[in-house]
């Protein structure tokens, strides 16, 4: 209905009384009523102001088929006044009752500035609202107000075509709830852009109370109700409870107060979104979709409530301030498979207890994803896995990483029972400590320090402790493993890459690296767990302490500490250094495998030892730069070689050292039985006969 003049009807809307709008028929433009039929339909009174001409009618409007209402750009219907608590607008069902406005505001009642509209509810209906403000140039940009102080939406569709969707609440004088309800499948659409082309249409306005609570602060969807923003949306601190199914699907939307997902609801953005507040996953049917090229940033944490046992960061770029668990010792799944995740912290409650698996899909599928802890890193009891093409950078002043939990994994299972990291993933930090697991991705650690128990370290596989509280590594480095370790140059200068516990290296040759700030430091825990175990299943895999090679460099092993050395492959190290004579060494040798040293010593005064098993074979060890100490093994009081339950070693009965041609020396401790030199005699003279016999 295009109506083109408004002529004020006093008379007319005075000799009626009070009765509802009531819009029957399938009214288009060419069955057009006039404005006075408007007027006499809502018992509505006209009022002249600078600027404006203010319909008001006391009444509801009810619609029975397609209404176009049309306006100039100088007025707006109000409906209501002060008396009334709820206003209404309402139709017989959605699909075939709607109702079109064109014009300045569409608006409940409103008592004074800055706020007080009444409630309004929309139900039965469609509702298109375009807002303009006609020839006023200067104020076209977001033309029109579609205004209350409350909005219940029930069963209903808005679209939201141009203009401004105002929420102009005082909550005393209003029912109690959310701002804006959406229920029983209604829908609440934001259009892209306004007729000219501008993305300023459909923003959200609100003049509210300071006294408005997080409940009432707050879009509601519930019954499966949907809210789509086509272009861009500036929520105004106002929060979103996605209930019962419900969805939010928005191109962008800024400003969001604490959004909370329950029932099967999913939140979807298609560019970016921020949300001020906390987001809140309740449950494992509800989820967050990011697409590929899409923002979501958060100012708070994400939480996960007690029926969330499952989470997915999947799509584009992830911002957030935090994770966190609303209920501790939750067994969860948290897979992180988009192509950016930047997180401050997570939680104990979440860190503690669930199974996060970066890069890695409930599939099995891996993923490249980016990584950025803001806040640090710190996992106690944790069950990680980070796999595919992943690159994880810490950024924190702090810049710690650190991964606690000594569950073994010596086959690199990822099934989230212990640490795991794959081979493709690329880690940058400070300082970390790792305790257990499979380790097999590209370190670099850059000059950072902390104090652990007690003591201080750059990078450690598990950590000793002043206290005797430290942690036990039972770790396996992989073979495609490598680290690059800038030690810290305030704290520890020389020992800030230590090895406390179990670690078996597969790594290859150089590839474990770090400068002479980080010099590789053997610890124990305590007096009663005192042994770390180094077993090497690979060759010269160290080159540390800013040695070029493993030939050149120097293991230290800390005082009262037992330091268990397996060789099972060919190796080469230049200096096993004692810092005094409480520390041992035991050296295992896999037969068939060589070990080259260039020497045995000690930072202490007094005797040190060094156990040797009972299958050493001469050539499998060998020493080459001891030979004053060597060459009068007997008399000297520097190393003493004992057996694996300490008892020291008898000169030439079990134990012999021989001086090579080279001027190294050679030591053992078994020589082949009779029995076994018969044998070999004995294949040596058959084949010494079967030579024969072809001669």
């Amino acid at each position: 209905m295009k109506i083109k003049y408004l002529i004020p009807i006093f008379a007319a809307a005075a000799a009626f009384a009070q009765q509802d709008m009531v819009v029957t028929g399938d009214m288009s433009v060419s069955q057009s009523r006039t404005i006075a039929d408007l007027i006499y339909h809502s018992s509505a009174t006209v009022t002249v102001g600078p600027g404006m001409t203010r319909i008001q009618g006391t009444g509801d409007i009810i619609v029975d088929g397609a209404y176009d209402a049309v306006y100039v750009s100088d007025y707006f219907l109000q409906m209501g006044n002060v008396a009334d608590t709820v206003m209404h607008i309402t139709g017989f069902n959605k699909d075939s009752s709607s109702f079109s406005f064109t014009g300045y505001h569409l608006s409940s009642w409103r008592d004074a500035e800055p706020w007080g509209c009444g409630a309004m509810e929309i139900k039965d209906i469609t509702l298109n609202y375009t807002g303009s403000y006609g020839e006023k140039a200067q104020e076209k940009k977001n033309g029109g107000y579609f205004r209350a102080g409350q909005f219940v939406i029930d069963s209903a569709v808005v679209n939201m075509k141009e203009g401004v969707f105002a929420v102009h609440r005082d909550p005393s004088m209003l029912p109690d709830g959310p701002a804006v309800q959406l229920k029983n499948g209604s829908e609440l659409n934001f259009a892209a852009t306004t007729s000219d082309g501008q993305e300023y249409a459909a923003v959200l306005n609100n003049k509210i109370s300071t006294s408005l609570d997080a409940t009432q602060m707050a879009f509601e969807l519930s019954g499966a109700s949907k809210m789509t923003v086509g272009g861009s949306l500036n929520m105004s601190s106002f929060g979103l409870n996605i209930l019962d199914g419900s969805s939010v699907t928005a191109n962008k939307i800024s400003n969001v107060g604490t959004t909370t997902l329950d029932g099967g609801s999913t939140l979807t953005i298609n560019n970016n979104a921020y949300i001020l507040g906390a987001l809140n996953v309740n449950d494992n049917a509800s989820k967050i979709v990011v697409a590929d090229n899409a923002t979501l940033a958060t100012g708070g944490a994400i939480t996960l409530g007690e029926n969330a046992t499952k989470f997915v960061i999947d799509g584009g770029t992830w911002d957030i301030g935090s994770m966190s668990s609303s209920v501790s010792g939750i067994q969860r799944k948290i897979y992180v498979t988009a192509k950016s995740l930047t997180v401050g912290a997570m939680s104990d409650p979440l860190n503690m207890t669930a199974k996060i698996f970066i890069g890695l899909d409930e599939d099995g599928n891996t993923h490249d994803v980016d990584v950025t802890f803001d806040g640090g890193v710190q996992f106690n009891n944790a069950h990680l896995v980070i796999d595919g093409k992943t690159t994880i950078n810490v950024t924190h002043d702090m810049g710690n990483f650190n991964l606690v939990n000594s569950a073994a994994n010596e086959n690199g299972v990822k099934d989230g029972s212990a640490i795991y990291i794959g081979k493709d993933v690329t880690l940058n930090f400070k300082f970390g400590r790792i305790t257990g697991g499979y380790i097999d991705g590209n370190f670099t650690v850059n000059g950072g320090s902390t104090t652990a128990y007690g003591w201080n370290y750059t990078f450690a596989l598990g950590v000793a402790a002043t206290d005797g509280s430290g942690q036990s590594a039972n770790v396996t480095i992989g073979q495609n493993a490598k680290f690059n370790i800038t030690g810290s140059t305030s704290t520890a200068v020389g020992k800030n890459f230590t090895l406390v516990g179990n670690i078996t290296s597969n790594a290859a040759t150089g590839a474990i690296k770090s400068d002479a700030n980080a010099g590789l430091y053997i610890r124990s825990i305590n007096s009663d767990n005192n042994t770390t175990t180094l077993t090497l299943n690979s060759t010269d895999a160290f080159a540390v302490g800013g040695a070029a090679t493993q030939a050149q460099s120097t293991f230290i092993v800390d005082a009262l500490t037992t330091f268990n050395l397996n060789i099972n492959a060919d190796n080469n190290l230049g200096r096993l250094v004692l810092e005094d004579s409480s520390a041992r060494i035991n050296l295992s040798i896999a037969q068939g495998k060589t070990f080259t040293l260039g020497s045995f010593e000690s930072e202490g005064a007094g005797v040190f030892f060094v156990g040797l098993g009972d299958e050493l074979y001469k050539g499998s060890f060998r020493i080459t730069d001891m030979d004053t100490i060597l060459a009068d093994y007997v008399s000297q009081e520097t190393i003493k070689f004992t057996d694996a339950d300490g008892f020291e070693r008898t000169l030439d009965t079990n134990l012999f050292i021989e001086k090579l041609s080279d001027g190294s020396y050679t030591i053992y401790t078994a020589v082949p039985e009779p029995a076994a030199i018969a044998a070999l005699l004995g294949v040596l003279a058959l084949g010494f006969a079967a030579y024969r016999r072809r001669k």
